[in-house]
């Protein structure tokens, strides 16, 4: 034998896997009963007994993997598996002859000779069957919002009647509600009539030398034209007025504006979302019509010059589209204009305020005469 420098030096390999697998396997021979063999007619006897041997081997490999139940092996006939799928990654097992690897079979799939069996699927993420309205039922005692919103309530018919009185309850509600009576019983809610655009302001102040917070609401009258305005946005102008007051922090519409508003809608779910911006429709008394692009501006007032001021988008003339009606003077302002002059040589050296007073009294004494 030729011996070689590379054969004297090398270390000698270790066994495979496959071997150490052979004789583990062939240790557990005697425990497994062997499988009953079919004769065939084209194998010689030496194949016939690897071949005992190699199924006697993936029988006792397959009874073994059973006990762990690791994987459902069977040397049988294909069958639909049951049990739920496991995320273990399949083992491939060496191929050999007289042993089949079953896959779990799709639920939706049919398996041949076999009745399908669909399984229900259910998923966390799936939306359950719930009521079909989605706004809930507000839990407060003595809410009254919703019925803001029907036009047969008492306080949508006569609002400009019930518009100080409504406007006081709202505040009772929503304090004791949202803010946990934490802001004033008196806040001043005022009603301003210059504001033509913006629906509601809250001004926040302090008292000189680090005295006491204090915060004031005005609403508009032009724009807050509705109850179911006016209860959107007082919750508005009060959550900004909750923020300095309890919070101390002037953040605009910041976190804690956001906490407020947020909370306003937990509370009472028929409110709309609380935003930053109406979107209401101003009602304009007048409205300005361009003859050219016929762009249109509204005004509250007839106070649009149109010999002076043009569109602003195509500089064309301005038209007045609902002229006012000439309106009837008042029987007062005849009475002042009939008889101002005479009261006033009367009471020569008083002032104007003077003069009106005595023209109201006169007036007054005149109608209750001509009633009687």
């Amino acid at each position: 034998v030729k011996s070689t420098w590379r054969t004297r030096h090398s270390r000698p390999q270790p066994p495979s896997k496959v071997n150490k697998k052979k004789s583990s396997l062939c240790s557990q021979e005697e425990d497994s009963p062997p499988l009953p063999l079919l004769p065939s007619p084209s194998v010689s006897p030496s194949k016939l007994e690897d071949t005992a041997s190699s199924e006697e081997e993936l029988t006792s490999l397959l009874e073994r993997l059973k006990k762990k139940n690791k994987f459902p092996f069977s040397t049988s006939s294909p069958v639909t598996i049951k049990e739920p799928p496991v995320s273990v990654h399949p083992v491939k097992a060496p191929p050999t002859t007289g042993s089949k690897l079953l896959v779990q079979t799709p639920k939706n799939t049919k398996t041949p000779g076999k009745s399908t069996v669909h399984r229900p699927m259910v998923s966390q993420t799936e939306p359950r069957h719930g009521p079909s309205s989605r706004i809930a039922l507000c839990k407060t005692p003595g809410c009254f919002l919703e019925s803001l919103s029907n036009p047969h309530s008492t306080y949508v018919h006569n609002f400009k009647k019930t518009r100080e009185e409504l406007t006081s309850k709202l505040y009772r509600l929503y304090n004791t509600s949202v803010f946990d009576s934490k802001l004033p019983i008196d806040m001043s809610v005022t009603w301003n009539k210059k504001m033509r655009k913006t629906a509601g302001y809250c001004i926040t102040g302090q008292e000189r030398g680090g005295g006491s917070r204090y915060a004031r609401i005005e609403l508009s009258e032009k724009v807050c034209d509705s109850a179911d305005r006016l209860r959107d946005t007082l919750i508005h102008e009060m959550c900004h007025a909750a923020t300095w007051l309890i919070n101390g922090v002037r953040d605009g519409h910041g976190n804690f504006w956001k906490l407020y508003a947020r909370k306003s809608t937990l509370v009472h779910p028929e409110l709309p979302m609380v935003t930053r911006c109406h979107s209401y429709d101003i009602k304009y008394k007048f409205q300005y019509q361009c003859t050219r692009c016929q762009n249109t501006i509204g005004r509250h007032s007839k106070s649009l010059d149109t010999q002076r001021f043009a569109c602003g988008l195509c500089t064309g003339q301005l038209v007045l589209l609902t002229p006012s009606k000439p309106r009837a003077a008042a029987p007062f302002a005849n009475f002042i204009k009939e008889n101002y002059g005479t009261t006033r040589q009367e009471l020569a050296g008083q002032s104007h305020a003077e003069v009106m007073r005595k023209l109201s009294a006169d007036f007054a004494s005149k109608t209750k005469l001509g009633q009687s």
